[in-house]
């Protein structure tokens, strides 16, 4: 199990430590932006979940849930702690379907909400969804571009305004 941890990726998980100063009124004041801030219980489901997708990658037996083909980049978790999403992308392995790994993490999406109800004996675990993050950067991309064509049009239309006045 600990050479499988040296050979996965490092998991950059976004559970990490939030940094809370107390003002003179007493309340928490957060060091960072309220996007990174998390409460004890999203750390804790964040760290939980992906021991469970280690754990559970290496009791599925399934050459495509394996470290050389996919690599989990991240991991949040709703501040309601009712869904988690995994963001996770297709390593550089030639000859394999991004959707076979996409299939593969679905079918197995019970055994890893059943292993992280087992680890931290909740009744409910978090729904978990998985989100391809080279997708989800294609449709970030997409709205960039929409935007910055509308910019150009509006300042264009703008310098036609000026210069008819």
């Amino acid at each position: 199990m600990l050479l499988l941890l040296r050979l996965l990726p490092v998991l950059r998980i976004s559970a990490r430590k939030s940094e809370c100063l107390k003002n003179e009124e007493g309340t928490h004041n957060t060091s960072g932006d309220a996007s990174t801030t998390l409460s004890y219980t999203q750390r804790n489901l964040s760290q939980r979940l992906s021991r469970a997708i280690i754990k559970c990658n290496d009791q599925v037996p399934h050459v495509y849930l394996t470290s050389t083909f996919m690599k989990v980049t991240n991991i949040t978790v709703s501040p309601d702690s009712k869904f988690a999403r995994i963001w996770w992308k297709p390593e550089g392995q030639k000859g394999i379907s991004k959707a076979a790994i996409e299939q593969q993490l679905r079918i197995n999406l019970t055994q890893y909400r059943t292993m992280l109800q087992h680890s931290m004996r909740v009744r409910k675990p978090p729904k978990i969804l998985f989100c391809r993050e080279d997708l989800q950067l294609g449709d970030i991309n997409k709205i960039l571009d929409r935007i910055e064509s509308e910019t150009k049009i509006d300042m264009d239309s703008s310098t036609n305004f000026a210069n008819a006045c």
